[in-house]
């Protein structure tokens, strides 16, 4: 999908991605057999980091160098905010969608984003956002070949494999991509350390929902 560093980044967080692919949620999800009361669970804080997730990509948004790239991150946002959360609304509620009070990985992984967003810095904002893209689009179309007529969790299944999930996907990869391989070594480096942030809290989010 990419070269240079931003591969090297994504390289670098193999074993995250392992640990993540491990989980019993993750493993629940994808054969089917995960409880219902725990997806729900799930979807419930998935809302709520949704909400947080399109106000920084807003950010992103307003930040942007180029007309392109902010057009990009606002219509991201549009999505999280109405593509993403019709899932959530269908199996939650539109009317409870946003009930549940957060819980400490919620918490951790928003005010995770909100600091990036409140650095004014672009670069480490982007970077921050980017696993939530990635990681996402690569354990929904791995576990869609495990899917199934009738699997509980189809929808889930086809909303993170889905093609134009995966183009935001790569979009969002070569847009980071190419400005991370014009920053500086200074930029680049805090460019990663919010990119590692961002993955190893969406490792505590998929573990948190049978956890809690």
């Amino acid at each position: 999908m990419t070269t240079g560093v931003v591969q090297e980044w994504w390289d670098g967080i193999a074993k995250v991605r392992a640990a993540i692919d491990e989980l019993p949620f993750i493993l629940g999800l994808g054969d089917g057999t995960l409880d219902r009361d725990a997806f729900l669970w799930f979807l419930a804080q998935d809302a709520l980091y949704l909400r947080a997730f399109a106000r920084a990509l807003s950010e992103a948004s307003r930040l942007a160098p180029t007309t392109d790239e902010a057009e990009f991150w606002e219509y991201c946002a549009k999505d999280a905010n109405a593509g993403e959360l019709e899932l959530h609304e269908s199996w939650l509620g539109a009317g409870t969608t946003f009930d549940a009070a957060p819980n400490l990985t919620t918490r951790a992984y928003t005010r995770h984003l909100d600091a990036a967003a409140a650095t004014g810095s672009y670069l480490e904002l982007i970077a921050a956002l980017l696993p939530c893209f990635w990681i996402y689009y690569d354990v929904g179309v791995r576990l869609l070949a495990r899917s199934f007529v009738g699997h509980p969790y189809a929808s889930w299944l086809d909303t993170y494999s889905d093609p134009s999930f995966e183009a935001l996907n790569s979009r969002a990869v070569a847009v980071v991509s190419e400005r991370a391989g014009e920053a500086s070594d200074a930029e680049r480096d805090l460019m990663k350390a919010a990119f590692d942030a961002s993955a190893r809290h969406e490792l505590e989010f998929f573990a948190a929902p049978l956890k809690h």
